[in-house]
């Protein structure tokens, strides 16, 4: 680990640490989350996270940490919008279940019965089979993958793939596809007479009351975007490489906030967008021809994970690495969106649902709100060997004073670099007296993404 990313994670520590205490997430919970960022931030730094927890019941609790922008020193909000990455697929896999309530689609039918321009191939392909990738269609790779070609709808993209033959046939097999899913935004188009993303914000995003996430527009003017990083193999942070994500929008193409997808699954467990039974179809495992039953939904990967059921998504592409999961018999969602390629966010997101759930009892944390103690005076962390934060290191005390920064750490660490994190956290406390992390509130119902991990056992990488 750098000194520069250490230094990184400290201050993005720090700064959590002095937020108020806000939603329907309680003040231990929260104090819960935060403990986890910091513990995740201390072995794995990334230039900013984002957080957003629903309990089943409240509004949404969201927090960011760290920096959107490394080099003009912007720091993360909740505003901050992220590339989502694959999370942008149960968003279409949603858009998709409502033309299918409409009446405009169904799932057994062939793509040519919507979109007769589209090759036909050795065998049909079904609706169905593109949600939950046994199409056979092949998935986004070399030069694909690090495409800087702008195309200007998921119909105009077709041409990419189009022409390819089936990697099996379809229903025989699951294959991990994005380019399945820029089918379906064609699908979308042919059958509305809308643009894709047109179709996706009435008859999803406004519903959930998701008002500010768009598609990745590399040429427009996008408050609050976010900047992309990855790690060189020396550990050191860069920017990631240019890519242009029009030709995938449908299946990884989207930007939003930690909170975005989070309002997505509310609002499908309130019935505000799909009808009870077409959700419980969309979360349900699909099954191969032979019987065989995947990982895969609708549009979803279903899963059990630290003993719990889960309907999840992981994401990850260039500058960004993302997760969404819910835990249906907890009444519990999570999302963790980071800034950086091959960040962990999955790990993060588990952690946080695992402990949320009670999964993990040796972990206890506390903290006080500072704006109640004056300032940073007085905020203490406590983290002793949390189950929950991956079984590392020693029991952890932070002690802040204000204008000071001083720091006790007390027991044995299992990191080689712990002294050098020692001294970041104490530099950052210094440095960063008074830049508070962002926490805001969810209103009610009112407006205001390692590549794949989630994936069921036995396939490809998610590289999307």
């Amino acid at each position: 680990m750098t000194r520069r990313l250490a230094l990184l994670g400290a201050a993005c520590f720090v700064g959590a640490s002095a937020t108020a205490l806000l939603a329907q997430v309680t003040p231990q919970q929260s104090d819960l989350v935060a403990a986890l960022v910091a513990r995740f931030l201390t072995l794995r730094p990334a230039p900013a996270v984002a957080v957003a927890v629903w309990d089943g019941t409240g509004p949404i609790w969201t927090r960011a940490w760290g920096k959107a922008d490394v080099e003009n020193d912007v720091s993360a909000t909740p505003r901050a919008l992220f590339r989502l990455a694959s999370i942008s697929k149960p968003f279409t896999a949603v858009a998709v279940l409502r033309l299918v309530e409409m009446g405009k689609l169904r799932l057994d039918a062939p793509v040519q019965k919507y979109l007769p321009k589209y090759p036909k191939k050795k065998w049909p392909i079904t609706i169905r089979q593109l949600l939950c990738h046994q199409s056979g269609i092949r998935h986004n790779r070399a030069p694909d993958y690090d495409n800087t070609r702008h195309y200007a709808s998921p119909t105009a993209s077709l041409e990419i793939f189009a022409k390819d033959p089936l990697l099996f046939e379809p229903g025989t097999n699951a294959f991990y596809s994005t380019y399945g899913y820029v089918l379906l935004g064609a699908i979308i188009e042919a059958v509305t007479g809308k643009p894709y993303a047109e179709f996706v914000r009435a008859e999803v995003l406004v519903p959930a009351g998701i008002e500010t996430m768009c598609p990745d527009d590399v040429f427009a003017i996008i408050p609050h975007r976010a900047s992309g990083y990855r790690l060189r193999r020396d550990g050191a942070l860069e920017n990631c490489a240019l890519v242009d994500t029009s030709h995938k929008t449908p299946g990884g193409g989207w930007l939003g906030t930690a909170e975005d997808p989070v309002r997505l699954v509310r609002a499908l467990m309130r019935g505000k967008i799909l009808k009870e039974e077409t959700r419980t179809l969309m979360w349900t495992p699909q099954t191969l021809k032979n019987g065989t039953m995947t990982g895969f939904g609708l549009g979803w990967n279903i899963a059990n994970e630290r003993g719990l059921h889960v309907i999840e998504h992981s994401g990850g592409q260039q500058g960004t690495n993302t997760h969404l999961v819910f835990a249906p018999d907890r009444h519990l969602a999570v999302a963790v969106l980071l800034n950086l390629e091959e960040g962990g966010a999955k790990n993060l997101a588990m952690d946080i649902l695992a402990a949320l759930a009670g999964g993990s009892p040796a972990l206890r944390a506390s903290t006080h709100d500072l704006s109640a103690a004056g300032g940073w005076e007085g905020a203490v962390i406590t983290d002793p060997l949390g189950h929950a934060l991956g079984g590392f290191g020693a029991a952890v005390v932070l002690v802040v004073v204000a204008g000071v920064g001083v720091l006790v750490f007390t027991g044995v660490s299992v990191r080689t670099a712990a002294s050098g994190l020692v001294r970041a956290i104490r530099w950052s406390v210094t440095a960063a007296r008074g830049d508070r992390a962002a926490d805001t509130l969810g209103d009610g119902d009112e407006p205001t993404d390692p590549f794949g991990r989630a994936l069921a056992q036995g396939r490809q990488p998610a590289r999307i």
